[in-house]
């Protein structure tokens, strides 16, 4: 079940969003849980996280969707938004909250499916699954949300996490396996990359956490593609 809210003051258009999503969930086999909202001081107040995908109309009376969509990127980093408006140039504000998309006015089923589409695709790729990793006191389970990049050392291989890095005797290829569909990607023969992690690239390198990794030759053009992906759904 998708957690999905939309923010519209405007009784036709709160309507046509929801043809839209029910036409959604049955031409995509998708299921919402849907929680509608008149104004963005009433979602505001109510929201308490885990939302996947919040709709938002940019006018709104009172305090306007951007003002409220910064205020919910202050508490929630990961909520895919989606920008309702009527006048276009409002639109490239919503770079400045990472907006996925946005649409105009009236909403139309082709560009609602593309936006919802992509939300779909983001969301995927966000799985979580939790990894089993034999270090030499145990067995550690680690969540695949915490490892930021895995390392080949040796003949050893190093998770990266927020806190103390975990080891175990095994080749990359058992985490890339295990971690597939999770948004990871190998870099070089020697870095399978947690993508929500990347910093920035440059000069064949790219910064993940903190650390920087050298991108194999042969590997910068899938790299890059999976992560151009990633970033813009």
């Amino acid at each position: 079940m998708i957690n999905l809210s939309f923010i519209e003051d405007q009784k036709q258009a709160a309507e046509k969003l929801r043809e839209m999503l029910a036409l959604y969930e049955k031409e995509r086999g998708r299921k919402f849980s849907v929680s509608e909202y008149t104004s963005a001081d009433a979602f505001l107040s109510a929201y308490r996280g885990g939302c996947d995908v919040l709709i938002a109309d940019i006018e709104l009376l009172g305090t306007d969707g951007m003002t409220a969509m910064r205020r919910v990127r202050a508490r929630d980093s990961e909520v895919i938004i989606i920008f309702i408006t009527g006048i276009a140039r409002l639109a490239a504000y919503g770079y400045a909250v990472g907006a996925l998309d946005y649409l105009l006015k009236p909403v139309q089923k082709v560009p609602f499916f593309a936006a919802m589409d992509n939300a779909m695709r983001l969301l995927e790729r966000r799985r979580r699954v939790r990894i089993s990793v034999n270090t030499a006191e145990g067995e550690v389970c680690l969540d695949s949300s915490e490892i930021a990049y895995v390392e080949v050392f040796g003949h050893f291989l190093v998770y990266h996490t927020g806190g103390e890095n975990v080891t175990e005797w095994a080749t990359l290829g058992k985490p890339e396996r295990a971690l597939a569909g999770c948004g990871f990607v190998r870099c070089s023969k020697s870095y399978l990359v947690n993508l929500r992690y990347v910093e920035n690239v440059s000069d064949g390198e790219v910064q993940v956490a903190g650390d920087r990794l050298r991108i194999g030759r042969t590997r910068y053009k899938a790299f890059m593609a999976a992560l151009g992906e990633y970033l813009g759904g």
